[in-house]
């Protein structure tokens, strides 16, 4: 019989193993980057477009 410890499910644990995933995983940064480019891209079309109003 193997003795496997069981750790209990904390916030600090969650937040430890969420920030972990976040460092390793290249899509999490590829996703990140896509987010914020199409952030930036729409902001600057939206403010360079010219109104029709007055």
């Amino acid at each position: 019989m193997s003795s496997t410890l069981v750790h209990p499910v904390t916030p600090a644990r969650v937040l430890r193993s969420e920030w972990h995933k976040l460092w390793t995983l290249r899509s999490t940064w590829i996703t990140l980057l896509t987010a914020s480019t199409l952030t930036l891209a729409i902001g600057v079309t939206v403010t360079w477009t010219p109104s029709s109003s007055p």
